[in-house]
């Protein structure tokens, strides 16, 4: 399981659930479950890069109860 903060986190579509985005982007793996997803080129580097998925799981691991 990764270990981050959940501000460090860059949710993105995966490729099988949207075959062409709307904004100019490139394809790459989303670091928890390996997924191919689109990163817009405008994004930031320094995130983690996560499907939205992983994203949603992660954030709700990390909400304090």
């Amino acid at each position: 399981m990764l270990d981050f903060k959940l501000g460090e986190v860059l949710a993105c579509p995966r490729v099988d659930e949207m075959p062409i985005p709307p904004t100019p982007s490139f394809n790459c793996q989303c670091e928890q479950c390996g997924a191919r997803i689109w990163v817009a080129y405008s994004s930031p580097i320094e995130p983690l890069r996560l499907c939205l998925s992983c994203s949603a799981a992660q954030a709700d691991r990390v909400k304090p109860h």
